[in-house]
């Protein structure tokens, strides 16, 4: 096995200080891989506003019922990875100084710092539902509430024209898909409008024809190729002037990047790194995830790129590491019943998809360490595994019998219970 000790200077052994802004997955992800890697090498503070990481990838599923995202304590890593919380924000970095200002506490000198504060979000078409998250649940089940009524009987999903991640947008159209039939709701239309020429075509073609397929089959319809400029009473007007029938429209919002000081950016605002995620002209800076100048914004991206840049800050501390390996684009499409794996190499033309687990924790966000970490809280190892057993008898039943809703509801705990999910398909 390779070892970046061949291509990392390797300075003296001692306490290297790390700082990591964000309290995101990618953040967190960073900080228990470096601990990991690292061991005492290194010191980790963990410099976030919030006392707690809310697992956001899972927030979709509450408008139909499921339980409200897992959340981690910061306090946790404390505990158990001698991980400090500084509760504050980076506002400036003096990066010739190696030392970040913060809003409240004033400046801290560092080895290597982290960004991972993710992007700042913003809606763009008037008029709609923006689901960001949490925060949106209780608007998204008003508007369940609004299509059971009968007051909303044309429904557009509509994804932004920018920087965003599209998964969510598809996973609302197919849960409220689903949530539709199992209600019996008749006479609805369900329209999904994407700038993309294929559906989740990041994923590559396979992908794409299979999330097309699984569309038509819930009876979305799908608008690839368009963006959505404006709302009117009842309708949505796509560009080039055509107009779709829409009592209520869903997006997503825009993203954008909102740096500290003293850290190069482009327009958008998001900072500017190599291949290996070192800022430009900023030795011992790194950026991860959303904050960064990627492409693809996703937060499997931002674990796989937090374990890499742990790695190289683990090798430049001392410890021998392996090489990490290249990027892998991966993403749980939830669909109402068995959800559908989707892999592909970024960058690359290749995909794979499965609706059985494609990676060995089988979460919706693929983390080497946070997904078993977080799995880690609750009960002890024999009754968890009871439990999971249980859930998935209770998800294969409502399955088995139609109701798509409450199998949805089990598998989601049983996940959780266990950190990998089984097939759950109709039979």
């Amino acid at each position: 096995m390779r070892s970046l000790q061949a291509a990392v200077t390797v300075p003296g052994m001692g306490n290297r200080r790390v700082l990591i802004a964000g309290g995101g997955v990618g953040a967190v992800e960073a900080a228990l891989a470096l601990r990991a890697l690292a061991g005492t090498r290194v010191s980790i503070e963990l410099i976030s506003p919030y006392d707690e990481l809310v697992y956001r990838p899972l927030a979709v599923a509450e408008p139909f019922g499921d339980s409200p995202a897992p959340r981690l304590a910061f306090a946790r890593l404390r505990r158990t990875h001698s991980v400090e919380h500084v509760r504050d924000i980076v506002d400036a970095v003096d990066v010739r100084g190696r030392r970040v200002r913060l809003e409240d506490r004033g400046w801290l000198p560092f080895d290597d710092l982290v960004i991972a504060i993710g992007a700042r979000t913003r809606g763009w078409l008037t008029g709609s539902l923006v689901f960001r998250g949490a925060a949106d649940v209780c608007a998204y089940r008003h508007l369940l509430d609004r299509v059971a009524g009968g007051e909303v009987r044309s429904l557009v999903f509509a994804a932004p024209e920018g920087a965003s991640w599209p998964l969510p947008l598809y996973e609302l159209a197919l849960l409220t898909a689903g949530w539709i039939a199992d209600r019996h709701v008749a006479d609805m239309d369900l329209h999904l409008v994407t700038g993309e020429p294929e559906p989740l075509g990041v994923f590559g073609p396979t992908a794409a024809r299979v999330v097309r397929d699984v569309l038509g089959d819930r009876g979305v319809r799908l608008h690839a190729g368009v963006h959505i400029e404006s709302m009117q009473p009842g309708s949505a007007r796509l560009r080039g002037g055509r107009a779709l029938p829409a009592d209520a429209v869903v997006t997503l919002p825009l993203l954008f990047g909102d740096p500290p000081r003293g850290l190069p950016a482009d327009r958008d605002g998001f900072l500017l790194v190599d291949a290996a995620g070192a800022v430009a002209d900023a030795p011992g800076v790194w950026a991860i995830g959303d904050a960064a100048a990627h492409r693809v914004k996703h937060g499997g991206l931002a674990t796989q790129q937090a374990d890499a840049v742990a790695a190289r800050i683990a090798a430049a501390a001392g410890a021998p590491v392996p090489l990490p390996e290249p990027p892998e684009l991966r993403g749980v499409l939830l669909t109402g019943v068995a959800s559908a794996y989707l892999r592909a190499r970024v960058d690359d033309s290749t995909s794979n998809v499965s609706f059985t687990p494609a990676w060995s924790d089988g979460a919706k966000v693929a983390a080497r360490h946070l997904v078993p970490y977080m799995a880690e809280e609750g009960q002890p190892q024999g009754e968890r595994e009871a439990l999971r057993r249980t859930a998935l008898a209770l998800a294969q039943a409502d399955a088995d019998g139609g109701d798509h809703e409450s199998a949805m509801h089990w598998r989601r705990t049983a996940e959780w219970l266990a950190g990998v999910p089984d097939p759950i398909t109709p039979r």
